[in-house]
C-alpha cells in the first residue's frame, strides 16, 4: 500500500477511535456470527447500499450505529457514524463492510443511522480493490457534509448576534375581560372578545422605546357591543436569550390615550381616559427580516363611573383585560 494511502487509513482509524471516546456518542451495536482475529481498521473496505459484494465474502456478524440520545448533531454526521461502524468490524474480525440501509436525519432523530453486514474478504482481494478510492469518496462526503453544518451554525450565530434596532409587529388574538362594569342598568361579567395589536419598536441594545396601537372588542347580550381602542408611547426592554439563540424576549411598558365605545340599539356612546397597558412576549428569528412571536399582554382602563352604581372599597370601575396574542415581527 502507498505512504498516502497508508496515511489516510491512519487517520480514518484515528478518527474512529477519538469519536468513541467521547461522551454521548452514537450507539455501536454488533450481532457476531463467530470469532475472528481483531484486525485493524485500516484493512476494512466500505460497500455502500447498492454496491456488489465479491461472492466468496463470510459474514462475520451485523452492526447498527444509531442514535444514543441526546447526542450532538456534530457526532451524528455520515462520515462519523460510519467510521464508528468501520472500527467495529475491524474489531469483529472484519475487512469489509456493507452498508444495507441509510437513514439520513429526521424528526425521530438529527443523527444518520446505519445498518451494515461486517464481511470477511480473502485478503488478496482486499487488497486489488481500490481502497483509496473508497476513502477519499468518504472523506468528500464527510467533508461536504461538516462545512454545511459549520456554514449553518455560522449563519444561525450570526443571525442571533444581529439584534434588531427597530421592530414593526403585528398580533391578534384572544381577549379576556376581567372587570365587571354596567351598561344601561345591565351589570356585564366578564366576556371573551378578540384583540389586534400593532407596535413600533426601536432599540439601543437592552433598553428601547416605542408606539403601541391596540383595538379590543366584545359582544354581549341584548345587542350589545363595545370596544377599546389604545394608543400611546412605550418603554421596552429586550434581549436575545443566549449568544447563538434565535430566540428574543421583551417586555414593553405604555401608558396612553384609551377611547372606550359601546353601541346598542342605535345608541352610542363614548368615553377616552388615560389607560396602562403592559405586554411581555418572546419571539423567534426564522430570518434576518421576519420572526414569529407569542405575547401576553394586560390593559387597564379607568372609566366614569354610572350615576346610582355602588362601588366597593377601593374598588376599581372601568374595563381591565388580558390578552393572548400571536402573530408577525417585522425587523429593519
Amino acid at each position: 500500500m502507498k505512504k498516502k494511502e497508508s496515511m489516510k487509513m491512519v487517520l480514518f482509524s484515528a478518527l474512529a477511535v477519538c469519536l468513541t471516546s467521547c461522551a454521548m456518542n452514537p450507539k455501536v451495536t454488533a450481532d457476531l456470527m463467530g470469532t475472528y482475529p481483531q484486525r485493524s481498521a485500516d484493512q476494512v473496505v466500505v460497500y455502500e447500499e447498492g454496491d456488489t459484494v465479491p461472492a466468496n465474502a463470510t459474514v462475520v456478524g451485523k452492526v447498527k450505529v444509531t442514535d444514543g440520545g441526546m447526542t450532538r448533531t456534530l457526532d451524528c454526521l455520515y462520515g462519523n457514524v460510519l467510521a464508528l461502524a468501520v472500527k467495529k468490524t475491524a474489531e469483529s474480525g472484519g475487512n469489509a463492510l456493507h452498508i444495507d440501509n441509510h437513514k439520513q436525519p429526521d424528526f425521530v432523530s438529527t443523527c444518520h443511522r446505519i445498518w451494515g453486514t461486517m464481511l470477511l474478504l480473502p485478503d488478496s482481494l482486499v487488497n486489488n480493490v481500490s481502497t483509496m478510492k473508497t476513502l477519499q469518496e468518504l472523506e468528500k462526503k464527510q467533508d461536504e457534509e461538516l462545512l454545511g453544518y459549520i456554514h449553518n451554525q455560522e449563519d444561525r450565530a450570526k443571525r442571533a448576534r444581529q439584534t434588531p434596532k427597530n421592530i414593526f409587529k403585528v398580533n391578534g388574538g384572544v381577549s379576556f375581560l376581567s372587570s365587571d362594569y354596567q351598561i344601561d342598568y345591565h351589570t356585564y361579567k366578564g366576556r371573551t372578545g378578540y384583540t389586534l395589536n400593532a407596535a413600533y419598536q426601536h432599540l439601543w441594545g437592552f433598553i428601547g422605546a416605542g408606539l403601541d396601537f391596540s383595538h379590543t372588542a366584545y359582544s354581549f347580550d341584548e345587542g350589545v357591543k363595545t370596544s377599546v381602542n389604545f394608543i400611546g408611547p412605550s418603554l421596552v426592554l429586550s434581549t436575545m436569550l443566549g449568544n447563538k439563540s434565535l430566540w428574543r424576549w421583551d417586555l414593553s411598558m405604555s401608558l396612553g390615550y384609551g377611547r372606550y365605545s359601546e353601541k346598542v340599539a342605535g345608541y352610542k356612546y363614548s368615553e377616552g381616559h388615560f389607560c396602562a397597558k403592559m405586554d411581555m412576549g418572546i419571539e423567534y428569528k426564522v430570518a434576518k427580516n421576519i420572526g414569529l412571536g407569542l405575547q401576553v399582554g394586560m390593559s387597564t382602563l379607568k372609566l366614569d363611573k354610572p350615576e346610582g352604581y355602588e362601588l366597593k372599597d377601593n374598588e376599581f370601575y372601568g374595563i381591565k383585560h388580558v390578552d393572548v396574542l400571536g402573530g408577525l415581527r417585522f425587523y429593519f
